[in-house]
């Protein structure tokens, strides 16, 4: 039987979830590298007054599902897929061994601080949303599965009953950011340290999105693109199965 360990993503967090990690020389190990990376104690970032925080949400998110994850395989327990919805890609990417931990630390801090500048209220894709002034969990989970892509938009909506103005929203949110990456990022390629295959399929799949994967490529290697895109296509059927349910009852619990 095949295991599939998947990594949650805005939502779920809670106070003190940091603290509340087993108390061992692992769960340290792990604290003391997120903190060196920062250059803060990261066991700040889980007060309640911190979470309000969409960075510190996302590096508690990323730090407890990396360290929950390295407890399991102590234990001799190994997954053999490894996927993330959101910010939980991150983690599966280190749990995977293709981005170092402090790497991911890094950079999700930057991610969350973009994130908190473009829009200090409001968590990850439902922001886009918010935006728009759609406040009711059906619409809030559509539009920002359409930020995934533009395919589990619709599907997520169609779902759930999103309407069709709604539906329609979600898809163009999604061909927006495709072409924004298309576009951009093999323009952009070497100020981003696109320089191998490798680093372009993190890079796409972090991203959440085929044209992610295939921009990326496209800056590195250009025949690999047709490859790239297949393999990503693999976050297209996740998203398609956890946006529905997962994404929706979390926003649901939130803001409905």
């Amino acid at each position: 039987m095949s295991t599939l360990w998947v990594y949650p993503g805005q939502g779920v967090q809670k106070p003190n979830m940091l603290h509340d990690l087993p108390q061992n020389d692992v769960t340290q190990r792990y604290l003391d590298r997120a903190s060196q990376a920062l250059g803060q104690d990261v066991l700040t970032l889980d007060m309640p007054e911190a979470l309000q925080s969409t960075r510190a949400v996302q590096l508690c998110l990323l730090i407890a599902g990396v360290v929950s994850s390295q407890h399991l395989l102590q234990k001799q327990f190994k997954p053999d897929y490894v996927a993330g919805l959101s910010i939980g890609a991150w983690a599966a990417a280190v749990v995977a061994d293709v981005l170092s931990f402090e790497d991911a630390v890094r950079l999700v801090a930057l991610r969350g601080e973009l994130m908190q500048t473009a829009y200090p209220k409001g968590y990850g894709m439902t922001a886009i949303a918010w935006i728009f002034g759609y406040r009711d969990p059906i619409a809030m989970t559509t539009i920002g599965a359409g930020a995934m892509t533009y395919i589990v938009g619709p599907i997520t909506g169609s779902a759930i009953g999103a309407s069709s103005d709604v539906i329609a929203l979600s898809i163009a949110i999604g061909l927006i950011k495709s072409v924004f990456f298309m576009v951009g990022t093999p323009l952009l390629a070497k100020f981003m340290y696109l320089k191998s295959p490798r680093s372009a399929m993190i890079f796409g799949g972090l991203a959440g999105t085929t044209s992610g994967t295939a921009a990326g490529l496209a800056g590195t290697d250009m025949r690999l693109v047709p490859y790239g895109a297949l393999v990503a296509t693999f976050y297209t059927g996740l998203g398609c199965l956890l946006a529905p349910s997962v994404f929706f009852l979390t926003v649901n619990a939130i803001f409905g």
